[in-house]
């Protein structure tokens, strides 16, 4: 079946989504002039369901030029909204019909023809009414909240596709009405300047006399804190130039990755707002020797402490529970798909670059994705360079490590790094040890993780081999028990992402699609869609 005609074949699950929903939305309305928690649950379920409209209405407008790996993909994710909208649907009728058993005075000044609303119940009635719709309606907002989670990974996933119609249809009045889809269309139009120097610009870099107070390092960690001149906190993440011949084009990266995170939910990304970036020049007729991304905090986070995965990961005893732990997998898996589709590759994802910020004393916090050193476009150019700290080669692919590493820097590469991250998190023991009474000792590696001779070992690259073995056998053997089949999956999934055998990622030939989506879709439907109903399941005991 040719693509358009397969994309407008399976184009009936989104448009009986669309149906369903609207359909759900004036029944809700129904219920505008309840008790005041019914109310409230009527609000957010009108608010969930406006902001899906939003993105699938988009979606159609561009659902015949998307890639059949992609349509695929969706339609699967579709029908699980469909059951959702479904389901939603019969308890909304459900509700109706109790209110007729419960004998509820109608609002008679509601035209013929509309949705009866609740007026008033008997005392006793209205309590133990209000009570069950309360939980029906919560159970809504819950599920559509859940699903849009689950869709947002590959939504933005459009991002990196080279498709002229979606900049069409997408910008205007629909990015004005929906953040998620002016989000996208920002995202967009960063890669395209970057790939074409065409597009809509606007000013990223920030005036010398910008002034940032109290700087300090985030131990354990690659970013630092500061303070704006409202003394609010600040995260900053530096970035060098390595090759002083290639300053514009490490420029241009730069600019066009801080476009693009100047634009992003942080609370649904796991990446931290950009306000600017900071160049720095031994004098003003210099070129820049480096850059400082200067990113803010969300409101409910101005009052946090920021501390490194690193610094977690070392705390005795661990003290934070399975759920928050799960959540902390989820969000960086979050970020690394979002990070993917804005059209780079991060290169260096591990718990250093991974900053926690906590509201208060004993909570994990919200995790954000930084360490952008060694971002590349993922199609720009690659210099094959890397280095023999075993500590940073333990996050790499075999493929990837020493000083000249053998194959290009590819997504499937982050994926790995993400795999031993979430290894780590799993396990809630940290890979790398430091000594706390030497701050000038090299880093050891944990002694159970029996790697010490390997790391010292003469051919690297069998050594490195054998360490990934290790690690996909420590995983096999252990995550099981401590937090359940499902992440263990997602975890060996990622650790072999690039094998031959791999039946989750498939061949390694399958992968070669120019926007790589096909590989994008796989990571989303084996790693963060599997992450997301591991932190259900455990949400749900």
């Amino acid at each position: 079946m040719e693509a358009v005609s397969f994309a407008f074949a399976t184009a009936s699950v989104l448009e009986l989504c669309l149906q369903t929903g609207k359909a759900i939305y004036t029944r809700s309305q129904a219920y505008r002039r309840a008790e005041p928690e019914i109310y409230e649950a009527n609000i957010r379920i009108q608010g969930s369901w406006l902001k899906i409209e939003h993105q699938l209405t988009a979606l159609l407008a561009v659902w015949e030029a998307l890639p059949s790996d992609y349509i695929l993909h969706q339609e699967r994710v579709l029908q699980v909204l469909q059951m959702k909208l479904e389901s939603a649907a019969k308890r909304l009728d459900r509700l109706m019909a109790n209110s007729h058993e419960d004998k509820v005075v109608l609002d008679p000044t509601i035209d013929a023809g509309r949705l009866p609303v609740i007026r008033t119940l008997p005392t006793i009635s209205r309590v133990k009414y209000a009570l069950y719709a309360k939980a029906s309606l919560e159970r809504i907002v819950e599920d559509l909240d859940k699903w849009q989670r689950d869709f947002d990974p590959s939504w933005f996933f459009l991002g990196r596709m080279a498709i002229p119609i979606i900049d069409q249809e997408l910008a205007g009045k629909r990015a004005a009405e929906s953040n998620a889809v002016r989000t996208l269309v920002e995202m967009r139009d960063a890669r395209r300047i970057n790939a074409s120097g065409t597009g809509r610009t606007g000013p990223i870099f920030l005036s010398s006399r910008y002034k940032i107070t109290q700087q300090e390092g985030i131990c354990l960690s690659s970013a630092s804190t500061g303070r704006n001149s409202l003394h609010e906190l600040l995260i900053l993440d530096h970035v060098p130039v390595t090759h002083p011949s290639d300053v514009e084009h490490k420029t241009k990266e730069v600019r066009t990755l801080a476009k693009v995170l100047s634009s992003v939910d942080p609370e649904l990304s796991g990446l931290l707002r950009c306000l600017g970036v900071i160049k720095l020049m031994a004098s003003p007729s210099d070129k820049p020797t480096g850059f400082n991304f200067v990113f803010n905090l969300p409101p409910f986070l101005h009052d946090s402490k920021a501390i490194g995965l690193r610094s977690v990961l070392l705390e005795k005893p661990p003290q934070y529970p399975l759920t928050d732990r799960v959540a902390l997998a989820v969000s960086l898996a979050r970020a690394v798909v979002f990070f993917h589709s804005s059209g780079f590759v991060h290169k260096n994802i591990l718990p250093e670059n991974i900053v926690l910020c906590q509201p208060s004393p004993g909570t994990l916090g919200t995790p954000f994705l930084v360490g952008f050193d060694q971002l590349r476009a993922a199609e720009g150019r690659t210099y094959m360079a890397g280095d023999n700290r075993w500590e940073g080669n333990l996050y790499r692919h075999p493929g990837r490590q020493g000083i000249h590493p053998e194959e290009e820097y590819i997504m499937q590469h982050d994926i790995y790094s993400l795999g031993v991250c979430l290894l780590e998190l799993g396990l809630w023991s940290s890979f790398v040890k430091y000594d706390d009474d030497d701050n000038q000792a090299p880093p050891t590696p944990a002694e159970w993780l029996q790697i010490s001779e390997l790391i010292s070992a003469r051919d690297k690259r069998r050594a490195a081999t054998e360490i990934k073995e290790i690690l996909i056998n420590v995983a096999q053997k252990n995550l099981p028990r401590l937090i359940g089949r499902i992440y263990t999956e997602v975890v060996v999934s990622c650790l072999t992402c690039l094998d031959k055998d791999n039946e989750l990622f498939g061949d390694e030939k399958e992968f070669q699609d120019e926007d790589g989506i096909q590989v994008g879709v796989r990571y989303i439907e084996k790693v963060s869609l599997l992450l997301e109903e591991s932190r259900y399941r455990l949400s749900a005991g």
